[in-house]
């Protein structure tokens, strides 16, 4: 090759070389062009799938949300009907005590106006002493309790053996929270005269202040063996927790067991407390371990009517029923659920069947507030 040859050549050869890593450049800067839109398509995705899956996410977190709400709305809603269901009870209840007042006062005005009449043909030391528990009388229920007493301590030293004074000083001190001196002037009025129910009723109140529990019970069984004091006691506050008591004396005589007795127990505290729900649910514990416990069916019975669960309240005192048919208070709540119903002969039918067991029932239907209704639909006659 010659001289002028070789110097060409390698120019050839760089030019060359130089075009070939023009290609390699362009040839790479292709391949990221070509890839590029790829990168920037699968980062789109993925900010676009993070983001769907957060909105999900937010969605599902706003849909337990308003399901907690709605269960919440749900249970304020319970409430609030249960809430008006006590509140219309209670108003029946005062529609009833103001009723019981208005004829209270209609047979006190009665009595006055026969004592009023017929004093003055008593001998003079009994007109004297009428007048003297009169005079008491009015005394207390204005709430002159000083004056009340010393009405009362008069006619006892003009008396002594008088059980109606004792009994009236008696009722007095209990009224004003003196116990103990309650309890002396009852059992005076008790031993003077052993049937006189309504003494032995405040004697038994009295008793189980100065927590004589015992003897409380036996006064109270006995007072309460008069129907119209029994009637009374029903409705009055102060025997309430007492009842409760005996109510819990009575579950556990009925169970077999400790875990039947702690069941009942548990349903009685709730009852007491307004949560039936709670009550029925312990009533259902002790029924899974005896469901033949007749007591406990009709607790059960009660509480699901007092939950207005009238159908299933029907069925717990009916099986009560065909277990103690000669219970009266067992006929006359499955009255009360019945007419719930719009069942109205049928309560008639299950009233007249709570007069057959215990004709004394009468008295203590005639005085609790929820048988108002039921009485008014079936008729004064009922």
């Amino acid at each position: 090759m010659s001289a002028e040859a070789a110097p060409a050549s390698a120019r050839v050869d760089a030019i060359t070389a130089g075009l070939r890593e023009q290609d390699r450049r362009l040839r790479r800067r292709t391949l990221w062009l070509t890839l590029l839109p790829l990168v920037v398509g699968v980062g789109v995705l993925a900010t676009a799938w993070w983001g769907v899956r957060e909105a999900q996410r937010r969605n599902d977190a706003l849909a337990a949300q308003q399901q907690l709400l709605a269960q919440r709305i749900g249970e304020q809603q319970a409430q609030q009907q249960a809430l008006e269901q006590r509140l219309g009870e209670q108003q029946a209840a005062i529609d009833e005590l103001a009723a019981q007042r208005a004829a209270l006062d209609r047979e006190i005005a009665s009595r006055k106006d026969l004592l009023e009449r017929y004093a003055a043909r008593l001998p003079a030391p009994d007109r004297a002493e009428v007048e003297r528990l009169e005079q008491g009388l009015t005394q207390a229920r204005g709430g002159d309790t000083a004056a009340a007493l010393r009405v009362y301590d008069e006619a006892i030293r003009g008396d002594e053996g008088n059980a109606l004074s004792h009994r009236l000083r008696g009722e007095t001190l209990w009224a004003a929270g003196d116990a103990e001196a309650a309890r002396a002037s009852l059992a005076r009025a008790v031993a003077i005269d052993p049937t006189d129910a309504q003494a032995r009723y405040t004697l038994g109140l009295a008793l189980w202040a100065l927590d004589r529990r015992d003897e409380a019970i036996t006064e109270l069984q006995r007072a309460q063996q008069d129907t119209e004091v029994l009637a009374r006691a029903l409705q009055d506050p102060a025997y309430q927790p007492i009842r409760g008591v005996l109510d819990a004396q009575a579950g556990q005589a009925s169970a077999r067991s400790a875990d039947e007795k702690a069941a009942i127990d548990r349903g009685l505290k709730a009852a007491r407390r307004g949560d039936f729900d709670a009550a029925v649910a312990a009533y259902d514990e002790a029924l899974a371990i005896r469901p033949d416990n007749a007591r406990v069916l009709g607790w059960k019975g009660y509480a699901l009517y007092r939950t207005r669960a009238f159908e299933a309240a029907l069925a717990s005192l009916d099986a009560a029923v065909r277990i103690a048919p000669t219970n009266a208070e067992l006929h006359y709540n499955r009255a009360l659920t019945l007419w719930r119903l719009d069942r109205v002969d049928a309560a008639g039918v299950a009233l007249q069947a709570a007069y057959g067991a215990d004709p004394a029932y009468r008295a203590v239907v005639a005085r609790d507030p929820q048988s108002r209704a039921l009485r008014t639909a079936l008729g004064s006659g009922r």
